[in-house]
């Protein structure tokens, strides 16, 4: 089986989230947005909750990945999101 290419996209953050474990809140200073980068398919579900906005602009925080069972197993049987 072909190893599928995950397209990561840049998301702001407007609202609490927490990814992977990992709890990411926006900054308190409006001159500096906290900016991820994530799967797109992930990006679209929180844009739709009201959770931020896909943007161009540069990643300033990082999150963790998930380990490489869980992208396996994502690959073997997809994702919720696709259909």
């Amino acid at each position: 089986m072909a190893k599928q290419t995950v397209k990561k996209v840049n998301f702001r953050v407007y609202r609490g989230i927490r990814i992977n474990g990992e709890s990411i809140f926006p900054a308190k200073d409006k001159k500096k947005p906290v900016v991820i980068s994530v799967r797109e398919s992930l990006a679209k579900e929180l844009a739709n909750a009201s959770k931020g906005e896909i943007v161009n602009d540069k990643a300033t925080t990082q999150v963790k990945e998930p380990s490489d069972e869980d992208a396996d197993l994502d690959a073997a049987f997809g994702t919720e999101g696709d259909e």
